[in-house]
């Protein structure tokens, strides 16, 4: 899908059309997050990023789970 960039305010963006937002599952008002990817970006509704943190914070509370209840008195 080819979508041209348009000038909104000082800024500069993309109009997404319905059916990408109906896929997204997104209105306006909504957050997206943009990530880069390999050969250029993705977008998706949840952040990859808190995504990732939780899955090493639930790998560090199941591994040290004895300590962290230590810490926790």
């Amino acid at each position: 899908m080819e979508l041209t960039i348009t000038k909104i305010g000082d800024a500069a963006g993309v109009i997404l059309p319905h059916d990408i937002l109906a896929r997204l599952n997104v209105a306006e008002g909504d957050t997206v997050y943009v990530t880069d990817v390999p050969g250029g970006v993705k977008i998706t509704t949840h952040n990859v990023d808190f995504d990732e943190a939780m899955i090493h914070a639930e790998r560090v509370m199941k591994e040290d789970d004895a300590a962290l209840r230590r810490l926790a008195e």
